[in-house]
C-alpha cells in the first residue's frame, strides 16, 4: 500500500505535537502564583435547642454546619464560622501533630457579624467535633468534620 499523504505531513505533524507537549508541559509546571483560601464545609451539622429568657416559655431550634476557611498565606491557622445564625465551640485535634484545642466559632450570615478570629490549629490534617455555645442550649446532634491545614 502506498501513502497517500502529502511527503512533508509526518514530519509537520510530529512538530506540532512536540511544541503542544512543551506548551502544556511548561503551564502545567508553572508554579501557581497566590492559592485563594479554601474553605471546607465541614459535614455533619450540629443541631440543638436555645431557651431564650426574653421569651420565657419559646425553644428555639439551632442548626448549621461550620466553615473552616484555610490559607497558604497564613499556614497553620484555620478560621471557623457558621453558617447559620448560631453560634457555638469547635474542639479540634491536630492528628498529624497531636495538638488540640478549642474555638469559638460564631454566625457569619449578616453583615454585622465580626469577622472570624484564628485558631492555631497548625498544619496537618485535623478532624473537630461542634457543640453550641449558647448559654442555655442543649446540643442534641455534635456537628463533626474533617479537613487539611497547610
Amino acid at each position: 500500500m502506498k501513502d497517500s499523504s502529502p511527503p512533508g505531513l509526518p514530519r509537520l505533524l510530529a512538530a506540532g505535537i512536540t511544541t503542544l507537549a512543551t506548551l502544556t508541559a511548561a503551564i502545567v509546571g508553572a508554579p501557581a502564583v497566590l492559592a485563594a483560601p479554601v474553605d471546607t464545609v465541614l459535614p455533619v451539622p450540629v443541631a440543638g435547642n436555645t431557651l431564650s429568657f426574653q421569651y420565657a416559655t419559646w425553644m428555639g431550634i439551632c442548626q448549621g454546619r461550620v466553615i473552616a476557611r484555610t490559607d497558604t498565606a497564613t499556614p497553620g491557622l484555620t478560621y471557623f464560622r457558621m453558617e447559620t445564625g448560631c453560634t457555638g465551640t469547635v474542639h479540634w485535634r491536630n492528628l498529624t501533630t497531636g495538638a488540640a484545642g478549642d474555638a469559638e466559632v460564631r454566625a457569619s450570615n449578616s453583615p454585622q457579624s465580626p469577622p472570624p478570629a484564628a485558631a492555631a490549629t497548625g498544619s496537618g490534617v485535623l478532624v473537630a467535633t461542634i457543640t453550641l455555645g449558647i448559654p442555655y442550649s442543649t446540643t442534641f446532634w455534635p456537628g463533626m468534620g474533617m479537613w487539611t491545614v497547610p
